[in-house]
């Protein structure tokens, strides 16, 4: 599965109704779904199992904020930074930034300054995606796929608040 027809199928899913809303659940998802991903690979290091699902799962909750981030913002991360995205580095700079284009920029990436900003710390989240799907053995593909499915069902259960699979 590649970018856009996981970000096509992903947004049936979405219940935003705003573009600010949007925009601000889409970074505080990052931000939320990292520590996630994080928390899974510690315990499941500790535990001496690489590849689990839960961290899969995390990882596809990633993907959601960032590609779909990335795509309200016509942009396709395509990894040239290098970098990984870490929590107490990044995330800071991406709530300044997603702040500035909210309260500045009526959402949109006007500033170039900005938008260049935006665009190295969405490359540095996709760096780390890739980075974890490396270490776990998941094809990103996979984990794409496990997201949608994951996704659809919940919207078939009429559960996509979050708490779907509780």
């Amino acid at each position: 599965m590649k970018f856009k027809e996981y970000v096509e199928k992903s947004k049936e899913t979405m219940i935003y109704p705003t573009e600010k809303e949007l925009i601000s659940c889409m970074t505080l998802g990052i931000i939320e779904e990292y520590a996630e991903v994080e928390e899974e690979i510690g315990y499941h290091m500790f535990a001496g199992n690489t590849y689990h699902t839960k961290i899969l799962a995390e990882l596809g909750d990633l993907c959601f904020y960032v590609f779909n981030l990335c795509d309200h913002f016509d942009y396709v991360p395509y990894n040239e930074t290098g970098e990984c995205f870490t929590l107490e580095i990044h995330a800071p700079k991406l709530a300044q930034v997603i702040k500035k284009v909210i309260r500045d920029d009526n959402y949109k990436l006007t500033n170039k300054k900005r938008a260049d900003t935006f665009y190295w710390l969405m490359e540095c989240a996709y760096s780390y995606i890739l980075y974890v799907c490396e270490i776990h053995d998941f094809k990103l593909s996979e984990v794409l796929q496990y997201n949608v499915d994951k996704l659809q069902g919940r919207k078939k259960r009429n559960t996509i608040g979050g708490d779907g699979d509780r």
